[in-house]
């Protein structure tokens, strides 16, 4: 079993590729973490 983890860093970014990335590299399971910035202060 591969494990994987995505992350992006503001609202604008999108998972998209990193799953499609993940999923070519035979990942069965994987973790994502998406943090929101406003106005310069991160939020998880």
């Amino acid at each position: 079993m591969k494990f994987g983890y995505m992350r992006v860093s503001t609202i604008d970014q999108n998972l998209d590729r990193q799953k499609s990335n993940l999923k070519n590299l035979g990942v069965n399971v994987s973790f994502l973490k998406k943090s929101q910035e406003r106005n310069g202060i991160r939020q998880s």
